[in-house]
């Protein structure tokens, strides 16, 4: 089972949902999960499996609503993803996932600023060389919420969510 953070993301989906995971680098928050169908869609091909997801697309999330039609997903997720964009293709992101999922959309991203460099350049990371991992932008709960998100308690992070499709 996921630990630390992502035991709290992970209870907000229902476990019969499809999901698709945006920016799934490593796939930590499903490691030992099991769905429906999980798809994960990353820029950065990965030199390790990735057993829990039924699909990896290595392709720039900004193309998902190319590669995938409206309600395709009953969930659509963000997990230290968005932070990674500048802002406002992050807005664009959150546009493109309201449509491909059908249910809800959640982000989680860090409160606190950082440059990431140390996962970007430090060959002990899984994502040692991936220079779109480096952090481009700061996101607030009220960069959310302004668009609709429910900020869900979770400190150091905003965790939020955004029901669709009703």
């Amino acid at each position: 089972m996921p630990t630390d953070n992502y035991l709290d993301i992970i209870k907000h989906i229902p476990q019969d949902s499809t999901i698709l995971d945006l920016g799934c680098g490593c796939g930590l928050p499903f490691k030992d999960t099991k769905y429906k169908r999980l798809v994960g869609i990353d820029i950065f091909e990965k030199t390790f499996s990735m057993p829990e997801y039924d699909e990896v697309l290595y392709e720039d999330a900004l193309n998902i609503d190319e590669v995938f039609k409206k309600n395709s997903f009953d969930v659509v997720i963000g997990v230290d993803f968005i932070e990674h964009l500048r802002k406002e293709d992050g807005f664009k992101i959150m546009k493109k996932a309201e449509k491909i999922a059908s249910k809800k959309v959640i982000f989680f991203t860090p409160k606190d600023w950082s440059d990431n460099k140390e996962a970007v350049e430090n060959q002990k990371y899984w994502s040692y060389g991936n220079q779109s991992n480096y952090h481009k932008s700061l996101w607030t709960e009220e960069d959310f919420t302004k668009k609709g998100y429910k900020p869900l308690i979770y400190q150091g992070y905003v965790l939020v969510e955004k029901e669709v499709g009703k």
